[in-house]
């Protein structure tokens, strides 16, 4: 969990932290996409959260709807706060949204192939003799 935390207060930094001169400006946000695909620094700035929130949740269905809503938060708070030197654009929320969806759908199938090697494992089988798992495997 503690790296999940670490890495919202990434996000959290890089996003909102402010840049140039500061000083009194206009709200301004670019609402057209341009190339949201290309915004590789965007997208891997939600991934890696993601995959941790989801190994740490064990729910890669709340993350990947929470990583879009934290994306919204971010643009919106830049468009609230034109001071910070930052300005809302929708190619970061949609590079965001996809990096945070990437990285839920990359933290199931990490919990998925740990599952599937738990159950695989010998120690997870039960010993046919007592019913209780057995730290020695048997070999049939």
């Amino acid at each position: 969990m503690g790296l999940s935390l670490g890495g919202i207060g990434v996000v959290g930094v890089l996003t909102l932290s402010p840049v140039g001169s500061g000083g009194p400006r206009q709200p301004a946000c670019n609402v057209e996409p341009y190339n949201w695909f290309g915004d590789t620094p965007n997208v891997a700035l939600f991934l890696l959260p993601a995959i941790f929130l989801v190994v740490a949740t064990r729910s890669a269905a709340l993350v990947a709807v929470l990583g879009p809503v934290g994306s919204a938060a971010v643009e919106l708070a830049q468009y609230a706060f034109p001071e910070l030197g930052r300005r809302c654009d929708v190619d970061d929320l949609l590079a965001n949204s996809g990096g945070a969806v990437a990285g839920a759908l990359m933290g199931a199938v990490i919990l998925w192939s740990v599952r599937l090697a738990h159950r695989r494992s010998p120690v997870a089988d039960a010993s046919p003799r007592s019913g209780t798992p057995s730290p020695i495997p048997e070999y049939r």
